[in-house]
């Protein structure tokens, strides 16, 4: 089966790794597909894994992602199309139903916002500071901050960048407090 372009660019590129569905997933050609073409009867094209035994794979003739879950053997549409899936294209931010991001205090999230946040990991160091880099609804979707039906949004930290669930039922951010809005989106040129 023929290697699609987008797979040949990021392996000439070397950018071998991706995000789906809140796992890292390693681009590679894989040799030994007999086992899932007796499954499906069809000929594939397997061209990722997540090192647990699961695959990312094109059948023959379709431009349809799919994924191989092994502990049942159940095979899964992706969502994405295969250039945005593994990095090759820019996705544009998703339309949906989800609400929008808000902050408990009822402002909306928007990028760049400058914002205090506190995570479990890190608890004795309380609040730290902040900038949000990704709000799902603005920015292009990134399957790192929307997968498994949930979403977040994203914040760079001093040490740390992390990912704080936008809540699905009120679109409240919880533990991030709203500090002050990016300069530039209040019509001057910076914070």
């Amino acid at each position: 089966m023929k290697i699609p372009i987008e797979i040949k660019k990021q392996l000439t590129s070397k950018k071998l790794f991706f995000d789906y569905n809140g796992n890292e997933w390693k681009l590679e050609i894989e040799k030994d597909n007999a086992f899932l073409e007796n499954i499906i009867e069809k000929n594939v094209l397997i061209f990722a894994n997540d090192g647990f035994g699961n695959y990312l794979f094109l059948k023959e003739n379709s431009k349809q992602v799919y994924e191989f879950f092994h502990e049942t053997s159940e095979i899964f549409e992706v969502e994405d199309s295969l250039g945005v899936l593994i990095g090759a294209k820019k996705s544009k931010p998703s339309k949906d139903n989800y609400p929008k991001a808000i902050y408990e205090t009822g402002e909306e999230v928007l990028l760049d916002d400058k914002v205090k946040f506190k995570v479990w990991i890190e608890f004795w160091k309380g609040w730290q500071n902040g900038k949000v880099i990704y709000v799902p609804g603005i920015s292009n979707k990134k399957n790192e901050y929307e997968n498994s039906g949930l979403k977040e949004i994203g914040i760079k930290g001093k040490d740390m960048k992390v990912g704080v669930l936008v809540y699905p039922e009120t679109g409240i951010v919880k533990n991030v407090k709203f500090i002050e809005r990016c300069r530039s989106r209040l019509g001057k040129d910076t914070f």
